[in-house]
């Protein structure tokens, strides 16, 4: 997977992602129409089961892939994607940031969470107002 590789060749750790209406296709979202769509999708391009890239394991009963998450690039992420939502906001936009994990679920994206908090709390510091997530 040339892409994939690129990713690590480049250290490209953050896959943005905007979403925009396309001229005369219509959306299903509800109102998209009239009111547009402001959304951004970012998401780590390199850890993960990126990580794991050629190195999983496959029998004939199951495979077997292994997530990696380092605080090293959830913090590069992170800060990346709090200072895009603080030039969106400055251009007119919300300035909202949302994570998106199942902490809930894994101990590997409860970690994650846990450094997006982190992160929240250092940028609302810097602002003195609150986070923007």
């Amino acid at each position: 997977m040339p892409q994939v590789e690129l990713r690590f060749i480049f250290d490209l750790y953050a896959g943005v992602r905007p979403c925009r209406l396309i001229a005369n296709i219509p959306s299903p979202i509800v109102g998209a129409a009239e009111r547009g769509i402001d959304l951004v999708v970012i998401r780590e391009s390199t850890e993960g089961l990126f990580a794991s890239m050629g190195k999983g394991v496959v029998t004939d009963t199951e495979a077997r892939e292994t997530l990696v998450i380092t605080r090293k690039t959830c913090e590069r992420l992170f800060d990346f994607s709090f200072r895009l939502a603080q030039r969106r906001k400055a251009r007119g936009g919300r300035g909202l940031l949302t994570c998106v994990d199942k902490a809930n679920a894994f101990k590997a994206y409860a970690f994650f969470r846990k450094m997006f908090d982190e992160c929240a709390v250092r940028f609302s510091r810097r602002e003195h107002r609150p986070a923007l997530c």
